[in-house]
């Protein structure tokens, strides 16, 4: 089974562009629960990963303000809904279910299974 990871990054961003809201900051919420490489709290608690790069280069280019809300995974979209933050910057893949509730951006990544093991010897009967 594919996995594909989708962020509403994209709508968001066109969103600010042409209706320019009056927020304090752009509030993306991640889930709580580290996930490296794409988001997981440093030492110093802070948020690190390639999705809060991602996160970073799009406020950047926006210039605006961002902050992170974390939630936990179970209640990110019901967080949302709620108005806790105002975007979903997870690795999430798009359901039929989730396709309901919410709006998804383009894929900026796909990940397929992978089976790693130790490399060993073979085994030889005599």
């Amino acid at each position: 089974m594919k996995k594909i990871a989708i962020v509403v990054v994209t709508m968001l961003c066109a969103a600010l562009v042409f209706s320019k809201p009056n927020w304090a900051d752009i509030r993306f919420g991640v889930a709580a629960e580290s996930y490296p490489p794409f988001t997981a709290k440093d030492q110093s608690g802070k948020w690190v990963g390639w999705e809060i790069d991602l996160m970073l280069a799009l406020c950047g280019k926006l210039a605006e303000k961002c902050s992170v809300v974390d939630v936990a995974w179970e209640g990110i979209i019901p967080a949302l809904q709620a108005h806790k933050f105002d975007v979903i910057l997870a690795s999430m893949a798009v359901t039929e279910k989730r396709r309901a509730v919410i709006e998804f951006s383009d894929v900026y990544y796909k990940s397929t299974p992978q089976l790693l093991s130790e490399k060993t010897q073979p085994a030889y009967h005599t």
